[in-house]
């Protein structure tokens, strides 16, 4: 019965262990990488607007 405990002690310790909180930085690290990734959709998408915008002038000028 000894050695039962002891494994389930150390099963504790190991869970214990593994729940740790992220440091400070990492969220705001999270928080800029979450506002570049929002400003580079925006400009992907201005980009192709403008991009099909040129193509359908460059069309229209053909016709």
């Amino acid at each position: 019965m000894g050695l039962a405990i002891r494994v389930v002690l150390i099963c504790l310790l190991i869970l214990t262990v593994g729940c740790a909180s992220a440091p400070k930085q990492t969220v705001e690290l999270a928080e800029i990488v979450d506002s570049q990734i929002a400003e580079m959709q925006t400009s992907h998408e201005k980009f192709v607007r403008l991009y099909y915008d040129k193509i359908r002038s460059d069309v229209e000028r053909f016709m």
